[in-house]
């Protein structure tokens, strides 16, 4: 697991290779006990096209 550079300090957005080529991208809410998933990256892609897709 990967911490992803973000800049909004409100939480901290956390990936998981699903598969070679797909990874999880989600972050975790403590006041609500809960995971929120924020896209399935497939890792073939530019990474400025994830930081266009999650804001």
């Amino acid at each position: 697991m990967a911490i992803i550079e973000w800049t909004d300090p409100a939480w901290q957005l956390y990936n998981s290779m699903m598969h070679r080529r797909f990874k999880l991208l989600y972050f975790y809410d403590e006041t609500e006990d809960t995971v929120h998933i924020v896209d399935i990256w497939d890792t073939r892609m530019k990474p400025e096209t994830l930081m266009k897709r999650i804001k």
